[in-house]
C-alpha cells in the first residue's frame, strides 16, 4: 500500500522527462521520507543487489608484497619507471611509488636512486623475517 501513497500521481514506467525528475525530487522523495517516519512497523529492509568489485580495504599481505618488491628494486638501483614497468599487474604501483617517495623523495621517475636510498632499502630488507616471508 505504501507504493501508491509514495508515488501518488507519478505516471507509470516510461522515459525520464524533466517533469518526471521534478516530481521525483519535489513529491516522491518527501512522501517517501514521511511514509517511512509514519510506518516503521510496515517496513522490512531486504537486500536487492550484491556488489562484486575489489574491496575498499586492500589486503595487507598484497600490499606488503608490493612494498617488498619496491624495496628490492630500489636496493638494486632501478628507477621508479623501471620498477613499475617490471611490476606489470602483479604489484600495486601506488605502493611502489610510496616506497620511492619515502626513501628517495627528490629523485625523478627516470633517475637512478641515490646510494643513501639504496642502502636504506638494503637495511630494511636485511631483516631476515622479511626475506623469509616474501621470497
Amino acid at each position: 500500500g505504501g507504493l501508491q501513497v509514495v508515488l501518488g500521481q507519478l505516471s507509470g514506467f516510461g522515459s525520464l522527462s524533466a517533469e518526471t525528475y521534478y516530481k521525483i525530487n519535489n513529491q516522491v522523495i518527501p512522501k517517501l521520507g514521511q511514509y517511512m517516519i509514519d510506518n516503521p512497523s510496515k517496513l522490512k529492509p531486504v537486500p536487492f543487489q550484491v556488489q562484486l568489485i575489489q574491496p575498499m580495504v586492500i589486503d595487507n599481505l598484497l600490499s606488503a608484497r608490493s612494498i617488498v618488491y619496491g624495496m628490492r628494486r630500489l636496493r638494486d638501483g632501478r628507477t621508479f619507471n623501471e620498477a613499475v614497468a617490471q611490476a606489470g599487474e602483479k604489484y600495486d604501483k601506488d605502493e611502489i611509488r610510496a616506497v620511492y617517495l619515502k626513501l628517495a623523495p627528490n629523485t625523478g621517475a627516470n633517475e637512478k636512486p641515490p646510494q643513501s636510498a639504496r642502502e636504506a632499502a638494503d637495511e630494511w630488507l636485511a631483516d631476515n623475517r622479511i626475506e623469509r616471508i616474501c621470497v
